[in-house]
């Protein structure tokens, strides 16, 4: 890494006062130190930019950074240079802003060769980027023999690459121009020679959406941006009606209209892309021509009209390949790729220039420093520009240096950005918005109403960020480095962030108490607490169903009293393949059932309660890592508070214990004993967290009460810590809810009960459902009430919490979408997450509705499956 003594100061020269120096020295030192006596003479007192040389590329370990760089949301930068490496085909890289280099990737053909463009960052934190060559085409008609038509790839930060796109000349070849990701989070770029435009997904599924053929267009090395309309804008190297290069604008489904032809006079050959400034307008150079055939900076309109701002001389700089960036001072910054010193001496320049068109140099290279800047420039968190020069530099390992990574301090703080304007103003969650402003360098956070998205930012002026699951209607804050703004205005967000699969009709089933299991074939089975075609209990015995993912249910039992009635809770799929479920009512005694049924709906009675051993079994059952299947019963037994039982899976039932007030289920534990909660009972009346042997030995591990909640009708979870998570349906000290809205908490395997969320109402209130915990590392639960006030006391939430408990409410239902989920959800195979309702819903056959099944608008990782010590699946991971 060089010492800041590498660093050099460079006057900052209004380009109108250089005259050209007919003195000639021999060293490049001299001819530095005699144009900087010149400058000054002229200038007098001028400001200084400080320029720091941080990576002198040697070959080994890169040669030839023709791309830009860039800043990644860690901090660091990232690049690629185009030759050097193990194998010469190029590196990327990784560096951190003072300098310190890593070699991420060596390229070597066969996943790609010579990079030639910049990464960029995708909003789902990995980098995606091109290389013109290499590849699995090699061989392929129309790719090069040995290297190949080029790819498109993927790499984690830690450096991983995946190649997603092997180009074989059949849709397009040569990709030599960055990648941008659309608001529709797809990603779109060109390839070359007479060239393309495509369209890719995030999974690498290419798509062609724009052959050109000269007339509109040919050789489109620049890239693209998206503009504030939504359309992406770009340039072509050549063609159009002068074969000079056009400006074209492009709709995401592929419309090309050009909108500006280049004709010598007005510049030619733009090799790099357009900046769309905060002024509305798109920025760009063209490589030569213009007045005095050196290139040119223009100016164009969203509608195409173009005006000159610079005419390159060579003594303000020659050959203009870069494109342009707007800093945080609202002027735009970029490079030459030569030019810049009298008599054809520099080999580059970096320069600022005014909206208005007036330029200047800030930085002069000369070899030593830098040599071929043609990337550009990006502005760092510190308000700093950095970029590469393809050659000069301290190595001799290359003739001419093997280029630079630089670092150039113009006085810039970071500066506070602001929100001009968003589009849409409106939308579900899921929603990309399009949020225009000014100074987004480096943001790092972006909020809907408090609710952190996520984003790219796609220029300094535009952030593409995607509203989040659970968000409601409010303002929009970015943070960067520079501080925090709010939007005037206000994201309103509709359509809700759930989605309703399943209304129920009395026919098919109401009032789903239970949630729902995910069977080893994908589809999803249920219970619903009435309904159903019986007529042997007031408004249906319920029913087991059957829903497929995009929710299409067959009712697979109808209950009729005698098989037992009022299934509450959830199913258990053992791993027989069959599905264990309880009725609270009904059977031989009336006082309810243990059931199996086979996935096609055949239902045998396994126990018949009597009271004795317990009556009304209203919680899920769990199997235990010895086949057996565990469950507590609401009443009965000798206290006629409930029993705790084992159930073998052919039905003989062992009572192991007689509890006191048991609501909920129980949870096998890492450790092998089960753990339950007590809606009652224990020191001070208000329930128990207790634990229980497989043998039947209990203990009483905590007692609720005194601000700690009360009422715990819920199982537990157990969390990765070793640690069991659950929730009081009242109790934490609210004065919102009668009693108390309720509460989270944790309580470590021995005892030690902490309180993590107080529900007000507001966010929530008496949740009676067992936690979730997801393959994010996060709970997720519901609340029976509170929420949206479109229903007297709320219509209850849907919640995450984080292990720390920090809480997001995700949904507020409003009776049309649901009313009142008293059961846990459960995430799908798909990484979608699915509840129920118990009421609510658009059916008339229920006073306030049936209920429903709904799915969140949101995804998660797709869950991975273990297993217990004991070899059974993990029941805090079951599907």
């Amino acid at each position: 890494m060089p010492s800041r003594a590498s660093a050099l100061a460079f006057v900052q020269a209004p380009v109108a006062n250089i005259t050209p120096n007919s003195s000639r020295v021999t060293t490049a030192f001299r001819r530095v130190a005699l144009f900087m006596v010149l400058l000054s003479s002229l200038l007098g007192a001028a400001s200084a930019q400080t320029l720091t040389t941080l990576v002198n590329f040697n070959q080994t370990n890169g040669q030839t950074p023709a791309a830009g760089l860039v800043q990644g949301t860690d901090g660091n930068f990232y690049g690629t240079t185009q030759r050097g490496g193990s194998t010469n085909q190029g590196t990327i890289f990784r560096m951190t802003p003072s300098g310190l280099r890593t070699t991420l990737v060596n390229f070597n053909i066969a996943n790609g060769g010579y990079p030639t463009t910049a990464l960029i960052q995708g909003t789902d934190g990995n980098f995606y980027g091109t290389t013109p060559q290499g590849g699995s085409s090699r061989g392929s008609a129309g790719c090069f023999p040995l290297d190949g038509c080029g790819t498109i790839f993927r790499m984690t930060p830690t450096g991983t690459l995946t190649t997603l796109v092997n180009f074989d000349g059949t849709a397009g070849r040569f990709p030599d121009a960055p990648l941008v990701q659309g608001s529709d989070g797809n990603f779109y770029g060109t390839t070359g020679e007479v060239g393309t435009v495509y369209r890719m997904t995030p999974a690498g599924t290419l798509t062609t959406l724009v052959n050109f053929n000269g007339s509109n267009g040919s050789s489109p090395s620049g890239g693209l941006v998206q503009g504030s309309d939504g359309n992406f804008y770009g340039t072509t190297y050549s063609g159009g009606l002068s074969n000079f290069g056009t400006v074209y604008r492009m709709t995401p489904t592929g419309i090309l209209t050009t909108l500006a032809n280049f004709n010598g006079s007005n510049g030619s050959y733009p090799a790099a892309g357009l900046v769309q400034g905060s002024d509305g307008d798109f920025y760009g150079t063209s490589s030569l021509n213009g007045g005095f055939g050196r290139g040119t900076v223009f100016r164009m309109t969203p509608t195409g009209t173009l005006t000159t701002l610079v005419n390159f001389d060579t003594t303000n700089g020659d050959n203009p390949f870069a494109a342009l960036v707007e800093g945080s001072d609202g002027n735009f910054y970029s490079t030459t790729g030569a030019g810049g010193s009298p008599g054809f001496e520099g080999k580059g320049t970096v320069f600022r220039m005014t909206p208005a068109g007036t330029l200047t140099t800030l930085v002069i290279f000369l070899g030593p420093n830098g040599s071929r800047p043609t990337a550009e420039l990006v502005q760092g968190n510190d308000g700093n520009f950095y970029s590469t020069t393809q050659s000069g530099g301290s190595s001799t390992s290359c003739s001419g240096g093997c280029g630079t990574v630089f670092s150039l301090d113009v006085d810039l703080a970071p500066a506070t950005p602001t929100i001009t304007d968003f589009t849409p103003t409106s939308g579900p969650p899921g929603t990309r918005v399009i949020i225009q402003g000014t100074n987004f360098n480096g943001a790092t956070q972006v909020q809907f109403n408090t609710l952190v998205a996520k984003f790219i930012v796609s220029t300094p002026t535009i952030i593409l960020a995607t509203v989040p699951t659970g968000a409601t209607t409010g303002p929009i804050t970015i943070t960067t480095a520079g501080g925090t703004t709010t939007s005037d205005s206000v994201f309103t967000v509709v359509g809700g962030p759930a989605i309703t699969l399943v209304n129920f009709d009395t026919t098919k089933g109401s009032s789903p108490s239970g949630g729902l299991v995910q069977g080893m074939d994908g589809n999803f089975y249920g219970t619903t607490q009435y309904g159903g075609s019986s007529t042997n209990c007031s408004g249906g015995c319920g029913t087991v169903f059957r829903m497929t993912p995009a929710g299409m249910v067959t009712t697979l039992v109808n209950f009729d009293g005698i098989n037992g009635n009022s299934p509450a809770a959830s199913l258990v799929q053992g791993t027989d393949g069959n599905f264990y479920g309880t009725t609270a009512g009904g059977g031989s005694f009336g006082a309810g059932t243990v059931f199996r049924i086979t996935p096609t709906g055949t239902l045998t009675t396994l126990v018949n309660f009597d009271d004795t051993n317990g009556s009304s079994p209203s919680s899920a059952l769990v199997e235990g890592n010895d086949g057996n299947f565990y469950g507590v019963t609401r009443f009965g037994g000798s206290l006629n508070n409930g029993t705790a039982f084992r159930m073998t899976p052919s039905g003989t039932l062992t009572v192991l214990d007689n509890l006191e007030g048991a609501y909920s289920g129980l949870l096998q534990g890492s450790d092998g004993s089960f753990y339950g909660t007590t809606a009652t009972g224990g020191n001070t009346g208000f329930g128990t967290v207790y634990r229980v042997t497989p043998s039947g030995i209990r203990t009483t591990l905590a007692s609720f009460g005194n601000g700690k909640g009360i009422f715990p009708y819920a199982p537990l979870v157990e969390g990765s810590d070793g640690n069991f998570y659950g929730t009081t349906e009242k109790g934490g000290g609210s004065a919102n809810c009668l009693n108390g809205c309720g509460t989270v908490f944790q309580v470590t395997p021995t005892g030690t009960l902490t309180t993590l969320v107080t529900f007000d109402g507001s966010n929530g209130g008496y949740p009676r459902a067992k936690l979730a915990r997801l393959s994010d590392g996060n709970f997720y639960g519901t609340t029976s009430i509170g929420g949206n006030a479109k229903c007297p006391t709320g219509c209850g939430t849907v919640y995450r919490v984080t292990p720390s408990g920090v809480l997001h409410t995700l949904v507020k239902f409003d009776i049309n979408n649901g009313r009142y989920p008293v059961a846990e959800v459960v995430q799908g195979s798909n990484g979608s997450v699915y509840g129920t309702t118990f009421n609510g819903g658009n059916s008339l056959n229920c006073f306030n509705g049936c209920g429903t099944v709904f799915r969140l608008n949101e995804s998660q990782p797709a869950p991975v499956l273990s297993k217990t010590a004991g070899g059974k699946l993990d029941p805090n991971l079951r599907r």
